[in-house]
């Protein structure tokens, strides 16, 4: 083509880049001047939570005892997860955070059937230490310490980072967050810790400060911390419904898998340990299989470096923990989730406060009250809204409170019961992803254009904003139902629309049930 061609064609070129990079540059501002806050999609990243020291085979099959670990879309339990990217026409205005406690040490019941079967052990070692396979010799001299029911210093590392991260994400909403949990040792602290990190990157204003050891003491304290027990109600320690705690069910499909699939495992581990009269059972197998995640995280130093994984992992094959990871994700289904049919109403005082907030009001009022502490829910100072309040919630508690609050919330059901005759080749429940140690769901309100303006044109000084809800499981954006195309491909939802939708919480609960 002839030079003097080129020109308008160079002069073209340059405008049409020129006006994209306008677009980009006056939509992301125009965001900016009318929300004050930065979009989502400018957010800056957030650090992964550090993992045990262990293959991705054993510390994602773990169940309960797994660690947070970075969710991927292939791997997550929803079918059709939303992507995580947002349009630059959304802000965040407000966020609410429901957390498990990090990892820990066993509960004293756990502890005390680690401590037989360990006791058993050694006394077969005992009356013939010469019979015992040469790898095990370790077994020898070994012990368990543990201090029941308390955090390891890896679970506080947990908590504190999540902490951090929120300040890097969230950090525009507010400089200390408001922070609730049950009166229980290992939940409180999580909550002190989570506030120490958040507040820690406010004060150097800086997203990578580390976790340090510190007494407690030193931490501050939580805003609220609520009193479990039957005479209380507590919306993240549900104690109040007899029916519930009553409830026996006729069957208990976790057992079931146990008894049918355990076997060959238990028997595989007797025979590798060779000493007679040791026969292991299979809920014996089971709670060794346990200390694998126990040890690994008490073995964590707690300040970002890895230490040694527990010996007693490597005694299992990849497809045990793919047993051990089913037969918990049977049990929390079964027990605390879409299994229970009082799942639903203990998890609905938690959603009734949830909306509560996102309307910036006190929760509703009157019979059935469900869950609901009316006394600490209709005060300022113990329920913060309204002109003053703050924009960051976080609220600590146990996995087997927050899987009713799924539940409630019409989150991650499967599309049917699980099965107990045998492990499917992916689980619809696996709660390493659900509810591991430090695992959490989040709720954000969101402010956004007019979905008209999503699409890549100039917007309009006059553009209509609209309230969204998103939700998130461990960082992994899910998607909404009955909220059309937008919550199924972008995981957001009108929030009146979101509000609706929750008509089981706020219409009760089916509270009544609790004394039926």
């Amino acid at each position: 083509m002839p030079q003097r061609y080129l020109w308008p064609f160079t002069i073209l070129s340059f405008f049409a880049v020129s006006m994209l990079f306008a677009w980009h540059y006056s939509s992301a501002l125009t965001d900016a001047v009318a929300t004050g806050l930065p979009s989502i999609a400018s957010s800056p990243p957030v650090l992964p939570l550090p993992v045990y020291n262990l293959p991705q085979e054993v510390y994602k099959n773990l169940g309960p005892y797994s660690p947070r670990y970075p969710l991927e879309e292939d791997e997550f339990i929803a079918d059709s997860p939303p992507s995580s990217l947002f349009s630059k026409g959304c802000s965040v205005t407000q966020v609410n955070l429901l957390q498990r406690h990090g990892a820990r040490f066993p509960t004293s019941s756990a502890g005390l059937k680690i401590e037989q079967v360990i006791a058993r052990i050694r006394l077969a070692l005992q009356n013939d230490i010469n019979s015992i396979d040469p790898t095990l010799s370790w077994l020898n001299s070994y012990s368990y310490s543990y201090v029941g029911e308390q955090l390891v210093d890896f679970g506080r590392e947990q908590a504190f980072l999540t902490g951090r991260n929120f300040y890097v994400r969230y950090g525009h909403l507010g400089s200390s967050p408001f922070v609730r949990s049950p009166q229980k040792s290992r939940l409180s602290e999580s909550g002190r810790w989570f506030k120490h990190g958040f507040e820690s990157a406010s004060r150097s204003k800086r997203s990578r400060v580390k976790f340090r050891p510190e007494d407690i003491s030193s931490l501050p304290k939580n805003d609220v911390e609520i009193p479990i027990g039957v005479d209380s109600n507590n919306t993240l320690s549900q104690r109040t419904c007899a029916a519930a705690t009553s409830w026996k069910p006729e069957t208990k499909p976790h057992l079931t898998f146990l008894a049918q699939s355990f076997p060959p495992i238990a028997a595989h581990l007797s025979a590798h340990f060779n000493l007679p009269g040791l026969n292991f059972t299979e809920k014996e197998t089971l709670t060794l299989m346990s200390l694998c995640g126990f040890e690994s995280a008490a073995s964590m130093t707690g300040t970002g470096k890895r230490a040694g994984a527990s010996r007693w992992c490597s005694l299992f094959e990849e497809e045990d923990w793919k047993s051990f990871e089913y037969y918990w994700d049977l049990q929390k289904y079964y027990v605390f989730s879409y299994g229970d049919p009082y799942a639903r109403t203990l998890g609905s005082g938690w959603v009734n406060e949830l909306v509560a907030r996102l309307q910036e009001r006190i929760p509703q009022q009157g019979w059935p009250i469900g869950p609901l502490n009316t006394t600490l829910d209709s005060a300022w100072d113990t329920f913060p809204i309204g002109k003053g309040a703050p924009t960051i919630f976080a609220d600590f508690t146990s996995d087997n409170s927050i899987l009713p609050i799924l539940a409630a919330l019409s989150l991650l059901k499967p599309p049917s019961d699980l099965p107990s005759s045998h492990a499917p080749l992916e689980s619809a429940f696996p709660v390493s992803q659900i509810t591991p140690f430090a695992g959490n769901l989040i709720v954000e309100r969101l402010t956004c254009r007019d979905p008209s303006s999503w699409t890549p044109r100039f917007y309009r000084k006059d553009s209509r904003w609209t309230d969204y809800v998103r939700v998130l499981v461990n960082d992994a954006p899910v998607p909404l139902q009955d909220c059309g195309p937008e919550g199924a491909e972008r995981g957001i939802c009108k929030l009146d629309t979101w509000i609706k939708n929750q008509a089981f919480s706020t219409d009760g609960g089916e509270w009544e049930k609790c004394y039926q």
